[in-house]
């Protein structure tokens, strides 16, 4: 059909060479033209400024708004037969990048805002099973219903992060991924460690522990001990804490994972404070000051130059 046909049409006159062109157009139509069009300018700026290898945070923020635009604009044109699989996958991805620096910068709010974006374009795309591929699948949906989980834990808001640490095991088990339903178990473990009974934290904890040792997945293992011995130290029972926490730190130091060997040098710290270890005490915040510093300088200088030797902890 032609736009003659479209219903509750008005006519508009264009004038062109001095002639008067009618057409007969709807507000829908106008609309849609619109939206094609921003489509194609968001979508053409997001690819400009991604073409900057490592951009700051302030562009991977307009990196996201862009293609969330550019892909929201055209679920509002024909829903998810207008969703182009690129478009939609970049914008989820940078999305997420975004709303996982939001959270390392202690503005979970906004953490929360970006990932509630991108989840609203998976539900966009769910019915096409070709564009759920294309943009992860039911990993990205986990990862990002955990890192919500964790923005909205900041938050103070226990009840949103446990349904969707809830939401994320599900999704996994259903998917049959273990390795993201440890993590899911997990999360849903340190959520429940604030606001629930020792009893239910504890058999939380020893499902996840018990599936990562059954997949051989040692980082599961070594987040499911670093959560179980911050929640002793909710108790205030230090001693079980460092039990936990001591095998936690060798699993983080096997796998050079720095932030999570980070997290349980702290911990162990305050767990030796409250203990009366004072020299240990003392210790553990120097190696986790180094730990941090180790992260910033792959964070800041995206790991090359760090690597490279190219800054010492003698200049800072």
């Amino acid at each position: 059909p032609t736009l003659a046909h479209s219903p509750h049409v008005a006519p508009l006159a264009v004038p062109l060479d001095g002639l008067d062109v009618v057409d007969l157009v709807t507000e829908r139509d106008v609309d849609v033209v619109g939206c094609q069009l921003g489509r194609e300018v968001h979508a053409g700026i997001a690819g400009w400024l991604e073409l900057d290898g490592q951009p700051r945070d302030a562009v991977v923020d307009s990196i996201a708004h862009h293609y969330g635009r550019a892909a929201a604009l055209a679920a509002d044109v024909d829903g998810s037969a207008a969703l182009s699989s690129d478009v939609v996958a970049r914008a989820v991805r940078w999305l997420r990048r975004a709303g996982e620096r939001a959270a390392q910068v202690d503005t979970p709010q906004r953490a929360v805002s970006l990932l509630s974006e991108a989840l609203a374009l998976l539900d966009a795309v769910a019915p096409d099973a070709a564009l759920i591929d294309a943009v992860g699948g039911s990993d990205e949906r986990v990862a990002l219903l955990l890192a919500r989980s964790a923005a909205y834990g900041e938050l103070h808001d226990l009840q949103r992060s446990r349904d969707d640490a809830a939401a994320g095991r599900a999704v996994a088990e259903a998917a049959g991924d273990e390795r993201g339903a440890v993590r899911a178990t997990v999360a849903l473990a340190d959520v429940t460690a604030r606001g629930g009974t020792p009893d239910e934290v504890d058999a939380l904890l020893d499902e996840a522990l018990a599936r990562a040792a059954a997949i051989g997945d040692d980082e599961g293992r070594a987040m499911a001990l670093r959560v179980r011995g911050f929640a002793a130290l909710l108790r205030n029972d230090p001693e079980a804490a460092v039990a936990s926490l001591e095998p936690a730190l060798e699993l983080y130091g096997t796998s050079g994972d720095c932030r999570g060997r980070a997290w349980v040098l702290q911990n162990l710290a305050w767990a030796h404070f409250i203990g009366g270890r004072i020299d240990d005490a003392v210790f553990f915040p120097v190696a986790e000051l180094l730990g941090a510093v180790a992260v910033a300088l792959i964070f800041w200088y995206g790991g090359g130059r760090a690597i490279q030797g190219a800054v010492s902890l003698g200049v800072l």
